[in-house]
């Protein structure tokens, strides 16, 4: 018995000295196998679809000018609780706290919530820092009483565009006072499982009226970082823009044909597609080497008509459409999109990975 004793003992010492014994877990590559579901709607070209929340493999929303489609026990069907609206910006946490937000009414927005039952118009949110007509680009969170959007507000002259974060903490939405002149701001995602800070992706155009003729000034894309009181710039160009997506709960930057990596504080390009027939411009993904990615073909300019399944060293095409590809979403192993057909009907897809 005493020697069964000393043998777990040395057993048990030796895991506790030697923590790396387990290493970090590597990412998995996923399958690129997709069977795919289209569902046709009667959406024409004015009332087109065109964002996409999923919050589960079986709960999803769609909208665009003036409709709301909700897929629900394995099926899309038009919600008639909201309407009159065109619908700009759609995202949440969770089936029970979905976002929707339309632009331009009164000189600001009109933000909708879905408690997991119903719609109702939450409030109407204008940039009142100067006289300005409000637009809100994105909506991001993670949590029920952590949310942001992101936006720009122009002057009711135009002479002047201010980007404005908004934050939600269970109760109301609030304007952060941070310095944005001069920036539309187009998207948020937070690196949830790395650093915990969030990125915001936009342009910068400074106008200045008190030259004749007026001066417009335009710095370009930017990556800004957000600790959530604070902004840094850690990324400009006027050539091309860099996505941030958060994939498998990490932050990635899809654009120049390269998705890129955060590393001790410098974009390090972990792929480039540019020897590829694929120009990568998004993309959605569960870790590193299971994304999908929204492409158009280098020989090609027409639009964004391909989606790509990356495994971490391969591309393989996994869906093509003579339309536009909108709204792309992925949760688990489940893909949604928007298709806006030649015709201008909106024709919503779902792919599934097969056993």
């Amino acid at each position: 018995m005493k020697n069964y004793f000393l043998l777990a003992l040395l057993v048990f010492l030796s895991l506790s000295c030697n923590k790396n014994l387990v290493g970090p877990v590597e990412d998995i590559p996923g399958s690129s196998n997709y069977e795919w579901t289209i569902d046709t709607t009667n959406v024409t070209y004015d009332h087109s679809l065109y964002r996409l929340y999923a919050s589960s493999a079986d709960d999803a929303w769609a909208c665009g000018y003036g409709e709301v489609w909700h897929y629900n026990n394995g099926k899309w069907s038009k919600d008639q609780s909201v309407t009159g609206y065109s619908y700009d910006v759609l995202g949440g946490v969770d089936k029970e706290n979905v976002w929707m937000a339309a632009n331009g009414n009164y000189y600001g927005v009109d933000m909708f919530k879905y408690n997991g039952s119903r719609w109702s118009k939450f409030g109407h949110y204008e940039y009142k820092k100067v006289e300005s007509y409000a637009y809100l680009n994105d909506v991001w969170g993670d949590s029920p009483n952590n949310i942001y959007g992101v936006g720009v507000a122009f002057t009711k002259s135009f002479s002047r565009n201010i980007g404005f974060i908004l934050s939600y903490d269970g109760t109301e939405w609030k304007t952060l006072d941070l310095p944005t002149d001069g920036f539309n701001f187009y998207g948020i995602r937070r690196d949830t499982k790395g650093n915990g800070k969030y990125y915001i992706y936009g342009e910068q155009v400074l106008i200045d009226t008190t030259t004749n003729p007026v001066s417009v000034t335009n710095n370009g894309y930017k990556i800004l970082e957000f600790n959530g009181y604070s902004l840094k710039e850690i990324f400009a160009t006027k050539s091309y823009s860099l996505y941030p997506v958060t994939v498998g709960g990490y932050i990635y930057f899809i654009g120049d044909n390269t998705i890129k990596k955060l590393q001790n504080g410098n974009f390090v390009t972990i792929k480039d597609f540019s020897e590829t027939e694929y120009r990568v411009w998004k993309g959605v993904g569960k870790n590193s080497k299971d994304m999908v990615l929204l492409c158009e073909k280098s020989n090609n300019y027409n639009g964004m008509k391909y989606l790509v399944h990356y495994n971490g060293s391969e591309l393989k095409e996994i869906f093509s459409t003579s339309g536009n590809i909108f709204g792309l979403q992925m949760v688990d192993d489940v893909i949604f999109a928007i298709v806006q057909t030649p015709e201008g009907k909106s024709t919503l897809i779902r792919g599934k990975v097969k056993p």
